[in-house]
């Protein structure tokens, strides 16, 4: 109404961004949440991690233009801080022990890039469900044949939700005897019972931390039911995607592939 040139919406974390399925009698909340909002005026909508490439689609890119933002940078960079620290470290120990896990088939692109970004090997998880119950996992089967003993296991995924698929999975990877396993994902959802489920798998020891992108608010309740949850700041990123987009620069550098050595490499060596 105030007849603003342009109107660009931010929303760290899509709510409906998992009814993705416009066939059938699936939900389409996802679908009318985008257009509804194209209605409303919306000339430009920016997100982390849409849980699917799909999703996009759902915007005639001719009213109003779609980004995409790869948070998973975000939890990469965080990893080479506090976890790598250097190009000798990454070299000698990430990309000898490390291993990334998706947690389902559909998840395999997500470990690929990370293993990319890190130069490591990558456990791909077969994931059959339960359909009589809503959200329940029946079994789940690693298709890697390498062993995983004494690895640095990361599984990572756009979101945690229920958290029973990642439940199942940190089981079934404790058996093979790795040195740890840890999580990372964007969207920290955490719907009934993940909490439970979280807090059990941190309390017995199964799983080492988690890390979560400060998408969706992590209450003070939820720090303490986990331990183990480290949370990555998402606003220096999201600033500069608003800078860069209020002052007509490009955002081309920012939506690049991840590489741990070359940013490695620029954090030993800050321009003059």
């Amino acid at each position: 109404r105030a007849q603003a040139g342009r109107v660009s919406l931010f929303e760290p974390y899509c709510g409906p961004g998992r009814s993705d399925r416009p066939t059938r009698r699936n939900s389409v909340g996802l679908w009318m949440h985008l257009k509804t909002l194209v209605e409303l005026g919306v000339d430009h909508y920016l997100t982390f991690q849409l849980h699917s490439e799909m999703s996009r689609t759902f915007i005639d890119p001719v009213r109003c233009a779609v980004d995409d933002l790869p948070a998973h940078a975000l939890l990469k960079a965080h990893l080479c801080d506090t976890a790598i620290g250097s190009v000798g470290r990454l070299r000698s120990e990430v990309q000898r022990r490390w291993v990334f896990c998706s947690v389902d088939a559909g998840g395999e692109n997500t470990a690929k890039r990370f293993a990319a970004s890190f130069g490591t090997r990558i456990v791909i998880a077969h994931k059959q469900r339960d359909y009589s119950r809503p959200d329940a996992v029946e079994s789940i089967t690693l298709l890697e044949s390498s062993p995983i003993e004494g690895t640095v296991v990361w599984i990572v995924d756009d979101m945690i939700s229920t958290a029973g698929s990642v439940h199942r999975l940190v089981r079934e990877l404790a058996a093979r005897r790795p040195a740890e396993i840890n999580i990372a994902v964007v969207h920290p959802v955490f719907s009934p019972p993940s909490l439970d489920r979280l807090g059990e798998l941190c309390d017995r020891g199964l799983v080492r931390t988690i890390l979560a992108v400060d998408t969706v608010p992590c209450t003070e309740e939820i720090r303490r039911r986990l331990p183990c949850l480290r949370v990555v700041p998402s606003v220096g990123y999201a600033a500069e995607v608003v800078h860069r987009l209020n002052a007509e620069q490009p955002l081309s550098s920012l939506l690049a592939p991840f590489a741990a050595e070359r940013y490695l490499e620029g954090r030993s060596h800050p321009p003059r």
